[in-house]
């Protein structure tokens, strides 16, 4: 628990010192292993896309990836098909095209789900990405206990799945609803509901004392779904 709040202070590199002993194996090579023995990377785009100049260095940075190896494939902003050797280049050239990683490896914030909210959709009633945005610039890098999914949706059709998630918010007509502990896999739970119709700094700071007391408090590889089971009988009243 001590080395989690200690990882979470300070953004030097994550393998750097004694900091490189607390990592899994994809933690040590910043991607993903995959069945054939090849790593997929993800690098971080906000909100799943961008404005131009966003895009232009997608087009950029993906035509420099490709020459790397013929197998290399884009899915969904991944790559992937890449050698163990071929990882250091690999960042390196995100790095310079202005990417940085989506953290799909490690135990921190993985990339926020959004629909797209008020921005385009007709029954939106906020704006899902913009918050989705600034969720994930505001967590990016934290190092938690294990992964945090997060989504926002933009109304109560729920189409970024926020209750399924370890923190998710969906909007309403007069602000926002905040559900945590939430986890899909082999045991799915419900996220339960903590505020209803809050403003967004309300939320935010909401957020941040949960993912606070979640880093603190919680067991080693232990999801938010079963550390909120285990605050009280009664759930999320544990929070309180």
């Amino acid at each position: 628990m001590v080395a989690s709040i200690l990882a979470s202070l300070e953004h030097g590199h994550i393998l750097d010192g004694e900091q490189a002993a607390l990592q899994d194996t994809n933690d040590h090579f910043l991607a993903n292993i995959q069945r054939n023995g090849t790593y997929s990377v993800v690098p971080r785009i906000p909100g799943g896309g961008g404005d131009a100049g966003e895009a232009d260095r997608a087009r950029r940075g993906r035509p420099r990836l490709r020459a790397l190896h013929e197998d290399h494939r884009w899915a969904a902003h991944r790559l992937l098909g890449a050698r163990v050797e071929q990882l250091p280049a690999i960042w390196h050239r995100l790095v310079a095209a202005g990417f940085e990683s989506g953290h799909a490896y490690g135990k921190a914030l993985r990339t926020v789900k959004s629909c797209v909210g008020s921005t385009w959709c007709r029954y939106g009633v906020q704006d899902s990405v913009s918050l989705a945005i600034e969720l994930e610039l505001r967590y990016r890098g934290i190092r938690s206990p294990h992964k945090i999914k997060a989504g926002v949706s933009g109304c109560a059709r729920e189409c970024a799945e926020a209750q399924s998630k370890d923190i998710g918010v969906i909007a309403t007509e007069h602000g926002w609803n905040l559900y945590v502990g939430g986890n899909g896999g082999f045991r799915p739970r419900h996220a339960d509901l903590l505020l209803a119709d809050v403003d967004t700094a309300t939320l935010v700071s909401t957020i941040d004392r949960f993912i606070m007391f979640y880093v603190r408090t919680a067991d080693r590889l232990q999801r938010t779904a079963a550390w909120v089971e285990s605050l009280s009988r009664d759930g999320v009243d544990g929070l309180a």
